[in-house]
């Protein structure tokens, strides 16, 4: 009895003790199947994400299950489908089409489990395709945080989330042209018309011109080529807000897909390289002349692959299907691919905000990332891109704290706006980028880090987000944040640019980043609240003699204002101009005859001229307002307007000739994904003002207000293979944004994922979705001392791996044992065979930080992130961590070593192996079965210093066997 009782016990103990184990701590560990083959816990749940389309909670779930003992800890997170109890009564009703049959419930699962939708969104589909069987289960509206007003569930944006894909299905588009023939209607002057001469096109030297192309040609390309983007591209920061709102809406098997396809593998379908790692030939190289590369910063620095930034728009084909370059259309060339530009604020998306928030919704929480997530260290390779990129000037300095805008040698092309943008600075970008860090900073601080020194990293990174925050607050000029500034690295002199359009966005996305307190604080009392009123004055849409306003445009509107009466009517929904010759134009018989043709439709759409003013080019501007009247929609007046500026712009017709129009344009314009981030700062002003609660309710009456407008004037809908589609649109008109590009009147990604996120009280400028400028830890964590180090330079064991390199940066170096965590970096002099430094280092991706440095006398000599230079020819010796046998780094560099040495800077000699060698730890191979499934015979090695499921139970075997002596006891 005694002897079954002590089995007993020590049985509940190991259960015990795999119970209170965290499923971090096992993913690690080995798990065999019949003792033949093994594979991590980590392996086995990716391969039922990757491979099955699992869901990360239900794959941890499986696996738990599967090997209780060594991933048991992974069993809590098991995400079941719950429906309502109105969908719950239907479950079992059959619903049928074309004859086949299944129940409302089956129907849900199926959609749920082998078609991708998340489960709201499948309950959704389903609902809206049998109404009558199973429209109980249709998702009930929602009111957010800090609103009043109900909106209808947004997963139903899900479907248009899911269909608008690349033709691979590994990336979502930024848009869906709707209709297909939207921009073969966009007449000639709403078209960029750069050139005004005939150019040599070098492509094109095969056509009957020899290459000439003349004016007419190149800015068709240049439509084209907008076309194209916009027809097939991705710009990287749709792509963040994609994936963070198809997290939100629970639907990840789709984000891992793009995030493994695409973000980790740094290619697609169409694109070899989505990073711009080209190597810089120097600031003497003038890229008008060839090919300069891709040079970042002032000290004109070459990024490797994973540190470099991603371009700015990807697709999966390089050259359009069906297409003839307008610039040579005599000869077969297809139009190509032609936007390469890396942009810090798309990147401080798609490889900070974008992974972060979706890794921390995976995984449950910032503490349950692995060191090994691939979306952690996709934002922890964008450091070095930082450091280059920094403003180099010292603290207190005008422009401190400044992030360069893009590399050099980018913005190069004949036409450009911006040939000096490697010197620009957006601040944007920079509120953009401050959003990233203070996530990844967050993040950092609640990992669970063995390798890495994540303290050391954290504070790293809490230098950079003290320096953005304070250019951010320097870009305050008593009324708004500036757009952006520039520095002359030559002059040392930094420039605010005061005559830059005032951009909406700068305001709503940096007001939401720092939030009111350090506002008002560095400021005064009421300047964020002053700011909401700014936002409104400049870039309101819509507005009212009471300050109400429907959303928000772009830049500062600066057309006469229309103001509708009241806010129970209709504001004025387009606002477009018509020009005139002076010559032709008599108000006195010309403004009736205008009254007459704006009033003569049936539809109860009224038009008012706002006002007419004489321009110096010699035309008449005259400004039209439409207002839909009581009864009246916005579809219907958009449908009026729209085919009246059609009629004006088409050569011929009848009514343009009446009257005398040479051109319209649109003139004020509605945002659908500025207006939302203006909704989403409004709220982030009511959770964490200190304002008198009449002054809040009236900043989040005007965030209601324009939410509401959205749903009216902003909502696309459309049919999909015979299912109801929605989306917001970009914008209500086809308008030429003064930051470099045209809005259009069709549905998209940003707009419809900023949709989602803010309807779900998701806040997408913070990785929690948390509606707050600031994170649970506390910014002085890193002014408390680092735990002490040693005086002395760590010992060496004896046994290490030599490198023979030339002159190439350490940093290039070391990255060839990228499998390995070598703790200690010793440099010898080939020549002299003498200690010229040891490092402490920690490993991080592909990046090398040091810990501690010391001269060879033992004297600390720096502290994080120190780049090392290797001034002459060096043996490396690494002394490797005993979790990676020494021919394991003895074969990755001399796999890698030829490869990531520069070819100009140095030479890889070869490898020396100076200890012995244990066998290569047990890892799969592509020939090996799948992780789920094979078979085993035998316990794979446990490679040193991997501690065995045992080892890692250990102290939770003593804390549950002191619980029990206390119970027996008791």
């Amino acid at each position: 009895k005694a002897t079954v009782s002590v089995l007993y016990w020590v049985n509940m103990l190991l259960v015990l003790a795999t119970v209170m184990a965290t499923c971090l701590e096992q993913l690690n560990n080995m798990a065999c199947a019949n003792n033949v083959t093994c594979f991590t816990c980590a392996d086995r749940i990716a391969f039922l994400e990757d491979v099955q389309n699992m869901k990360r909670a239900n794959a941890e779930a499986q696996i738990a299950q599967e090997f209780p003992t060594e991933c048991g800890a992974c069993t809590g997170r098991v995400v079941t489908p719950v429906l309502t109890q109105e969908c719950d009564a239907v479950v079992t009703v059959q619903a049928c089409s074309n004859g086949e049959c299944h129940s409302c419930g089956s129907r849900i699962q199926y959609l749920y489990t082998v078609q991708q939708y998340s489960i709201n969104g499948a309950v959704l589909q389903i609902a809206r395709e049998f109404p009558t069987e199973c429209g109980a289960c249709l998702p009930p509206d929602v009111t957010p945080p800090h609103s009043s007003y109900p909106v209808k569930n947004p997963v139903r944006f899900e479907r248009f989330m899911r269909i608008n894909l690349a033709t691979s299905g590994n990336m979502p588009l930024s848009y869906r042209v709707e209709p297909a023939t939207y921009f073969n209607e966009v007449p000639t002057h709403m078209k960029t018309l750069t050139y005004t001469q005939s150019e040599t096109v070098a492509e094109c030297s095969a056509s009957a011109t020899k290459g000439v192309a003349t004016a007419d040609q190149l800015n068709e390309y240049t439509f084209q080529t907008e076309r194209y983007l916009t027809t097939l591209g991705l710009d990287v920061y749709d792509g963040a807000v994609w994936s963070m709102a198809m997290s939100v809406l629970t639907n990840e098997q789709l984000v891992r897909k793009y995030t493994r396809s695409v973000l980790e593998t740094s290619t697609t379908a169409g694109l070899q390289s989505i990073r711009s790692d080209l190597a810089c030939k120097g600031k003497d190289c003038d890229p008008f002349k060839e090919s300069c590369g891709v040079c970042y910063g002032d000290d004109y620095t070459t990024l490797s692959k994973d540190n470099a930034l991603m371009i700015r728009l990807i697709g999966d084909h390089f050259a359009a299907p069906g297409s003839s370059d307008a610039r040579c259309p005599d000869i077969s060339k297809a139009w190509q691919w032609n936007d390469f530009k890396p942009i810090l604020g798309e990147n401080a998306w798609s490889l900070l905000l974008g992974p972060l928030a979706t890794a921390i919704q995976r995984y449950g929480s910032a503490a349950a990332i692995p060191e090994t997530s691939k979306d952690f260290l996709l934002a922890l390779n964008i450091i070095p891109a930082l450091e280059a990129l920094k403003v180099n000037v010292s603290e207190g300095s005008d422009g401190y704290g400044a992030y360069y805008y893009t590399a050099n040698n980018i913005f190069t092309y004949a036409g450009s706006n911006n040939l000096n943008a490697g010197s620009t600075v957006s601040i944007e970008n920079q509120a953009s980028l401050y959003a990233g860090l203070k996530g990844l900073e967050y993040v950092l601080s609640e990992m669970k880090c063995t390798n890495l020194d994540c303290r050391a990293i954290r504070c790293d990174v809490g230098v950079h987000v003290n320096a953005v925050e304070s250019l951010l607050l320097s870009a305050y000029n008593g009324q708004y944040f500036r757009t952006d500034g520039a520095y002359n690295a030559t002059t040392r002199v930094w420039t605010w640019h005061e005559d830059s359009p005032f951009a909406a966005d700068c305001q709503t996305w940096v007001g939401t980043v720092l939030g009111p307190a350090k506002i008002d604080a560095r400021y005064g009392t009421n300047t964020t609240r002053n700011l909401w009123q700014t936002i409104k004055d400049k870039a309101g849409y819509g507005r009212f003699q009471n300050g109400t306003v429907r959303g928000v445009g772009y830049d500062d509107i600066k057309d006469p204002v229309y103001y509708a009466n009241s806010t129970t009517v209709a504001s004025p929904t387009f606002k477009i101009s018509l020009s005139i010759l002076s010559s032709l134009f008599d108000p006195t018989t010309y403004m009736p005859l205008l009254d007459s043709f704006l009033s003569n439709n049936s539809m109860g759409v009224k038009a008012e001229v706002v006002s007419h003013q004489r321009e110096t080019n010699g035309f008449e501007s005259v400004s039209v307002a439409f207002v839909a009247q009581e009864g009246v929609d916005y579809t219907t007046v958009r449908d009026v307007c729209f085919a009246l500026v059609y009629d004006l712009n088409t050569p011929g017709n009848a009514i343009r000739d009446t009257l005398s129009v040479s051109r319209v344009s649109y003139t004020e314009v509605f945002s659908a994904e500025w207006t939302l981030g203006a909704v989403n700062f409004a709220r982030l002003i009511a959770a964490e003002s200190s304002y008198p609660t009449n002054e809040v309710e009236d900043i989040l009456w005007d965030a209601d207000f324009m939410r509401r407008s959205l749903e009216e004037e902003q909502l696309f809908s459309f049919t999909h293979l015979g299912l109801a589609t929605e989306a917001f649109t970009y914008a209500n008109a086809r308008y030429y944004v003064p930051f470099g590009w045209w809005a259009n009147n069709i549905p998209s990604t940003a707009s419809t994922g900023w949709g989602v996120m803010v309807d779900m009280g998701w806040n997408p400028l913070h990785v929690l979705g948390t509606m707050s400028s600031s994170y649970p830890k506390p910014a002085q964590f890193c002014d408390t001392p680092a735990p002490a180090t040693t005086a002395s330079p760590p010992e060496f064991s004896s046994k290490y791996v030599a490198l023979s390199i030339g002159s190439a940066p350490l940093d290039k170096v070391v990255g060839a044992v990228s499998e390995m965590q070598a703790s200690v970096v010793k440099l010898l002099s080939a020549t002299t065979n003498e200690c010229v430094q040891i490092c402490a280092m920690k490993f991080i991706s592909n990046v090398w930080f040091s810990q501690q440095c010391y001269s060879c006398d033992g004297t600390a000599q720096n502290r994080h992130s120190e780049t090392l230079a290797v001034p002459e020819r060096h043996d490396v010796l690494f002394t490797m961590t005993t979790q990676h046998s020494y021919a394991d780094a003895a074969h990755v560099l001399t796999q890698n070593g030829p490869s990531i040495i520069h070819p100009t800077r140095g030479a890889f000699d070869g490898v020396a192996v100076t200890a012995s060698t244990p066998a290569p730890k047990n890892t799969p191979s592509p020939d090996t079965p799948s992780p789920a499934q094979q078979p085993t015979t035998v316990a794979p090695p446990v490679s040193p210093g991997t501690p065995s499921s045992a080892q890692k139970l250990l102290p939770h075997t003593f804390l549950a066997a002191f619980c029990i002596i206390l119970l027996v006891i008791y």
